[in-house]
Parts: structure tokens; sequence; C-alpha cells
């Protein structure tokens, strides 16, 4: 019989959730209810700071209804998919890996986006086991693949409606959110995914940042029009 299950070391958690320990083989996909609780906090924290970038902190409560669904969908197309990505295929590895927030770097989203731009470091997949030097770059390229991926469905979409009214405006935040934290994360150097990319394989590393470069410049030229008519945010005055 086929065993479904990938083989992790054992840890255990202290009260700030670090791992000082490590248990035993869990399925590929399993959530535990600290990590769940990470990314719902993540999540939370940078569908505030967008909304508040997106609305310019208007008065209008529909302004904020609208502008947090927009966040809601960029969000959760952007980080969480990017995250679940690294994770579901570091555990197909065998390896533990779980989501952890950064408090300081969620609270940093907030402040920058109250002053009218977004920067964040809302945290990052943990893993723990052995991987070779490919699997590690499988691993990290998953993650800005994924928003690769999710920029293009965007940009076919608002292709399709012609970028009118509020789902229009819903898919091109998702495109340039998802092209830029691609671009980001590519960055070959320090703890980014682009230096364990160019570790495996510079071949891979430049088709995907070229990917990501070129579906900047599609966004672009909507990212002046939209700067143009509404100002710093889309919808708030």
């Amino acid at each position: 019989m086929k065993d479904d299950h990938t083989f992790s070391v054992s840890y255990d958690l202290d009260h700030e959730g670090r791992i000082y320990m490590a248990p035993i083989a869990e399925k590929t996909g399993k959530f535990s209810s600290l990590e769940i609780r990470h990314l719902l906090i993540a999540m939370g924290a940078l569908i505030l700071a967008m909304t508040i970038m997106f609305t310019n902190m208007s008065s209008n409560i529909w302004v904020w209804a609208i502008c947090g669904g927009i966040a809601t969908v960029v969000v959760s197309t952007g980080f969480l998919m990017h995250e679940l990505a690294h994770k579901f295929q570091a555990q197909k590895y065998g390896c533990w890996a779980e989501f952890r927030m950064s408090p300081q770097g969620l609270m940093m989203a907030v402040f920058m986006a109250l002053l009218g731009f977004l920067l964040a470091a809302p945290g990052a997949v943990m893993i723990r086991g052995n991987l070779t030097n490919r699997q590690s770059g499988i691993v990290s390229a998953l993650g800005p693949l994924t928003n690769i991926i999710m920029a293009s469905i965007f940009i076919v979409l608002l292709v399709i409606v012609d970028g009118k009214g509020l789902i229009g405006l819903a898919f091109f935040y998702g495109a340039m959110f998802n092209s830029i934290l691609a671009g980001f994360n590519l960055i070959p150097f320090g703890i980014f995914d682009g230096k364990k990319i160019m570790n495996w394989n510079v071949f891979v590393w430049v088709v995907l940042v070229a990917s990501a470069a070129g579906l900047l410049v599609l966004v672009y030229p909507s990212i002046r029009l939209i700067t143009s008519l509404f100002g710093v945010g889309p919808i708030g005055n």
C-alpha cells in the first residue's frame, strides 16, 4: 500500500512559536493551529495595510468596504498562494514546513501604508529537513512562479473585462501586486528566493525574472492610468 505520509523530523514550539526541537511524519498539506493563526493574522494585517493605502483614509465607509474587498483578493492570491507554494513543495520533499509571521514586519506594513505606500515583511515559511540544492531551488522558485501565474491570469481577466468597473480594478491590482511580489522575491541575494534559485539554476532564475519584468511592462500603462485618475489610491479622496 502506498504511504501518503512524508517524513519530517520532530519539533516542538515555545510560547513565541519558535522551533527548539522537533514531531514525526505528517501529511503533505497539513496545518497546525499555530500556523493557521499566524497566517490569518498576517493576512489580516496585510489586508488592513493595503486597504489603508487604497482608500487614502477616505471617510466614506463604502470606499473602505470596496477597497477591503479588493485588498482581500490581492492578498489571498499574492501573499497566501506564494507561501503555500513553498510550504506544500517542501512537505512533498519530506520536510516540516510552516508559516511564521513577523510581528515587526506586519506593524511596519501598516505604518508604511499610513504614509501612502506599502512595504511589508509579513513572515516566511520555516523549513526543517534535508533538501538538496536542486530541491531547495525548486521550493524557492515555486513562490515567484505562483505569483507569475496569478499575475498572468489577472491580466487576461483584465483584458476580458476591458479594465472596466470595480472588478477590473481588482484584476488590475491583482496583476500588479503579483508581478511586483514575484520580482521582489527574485532578488538574487540575502534571504530572498532568488539567491537559492540562482544557486540551483541560473537559467531558471533568468526566465523567472524576465517573466516578472514582462508582466510589469504589461501592467505599467495601467498603473499610470490609475494613478492619474485617482492619485495615490484608486478610490478614496
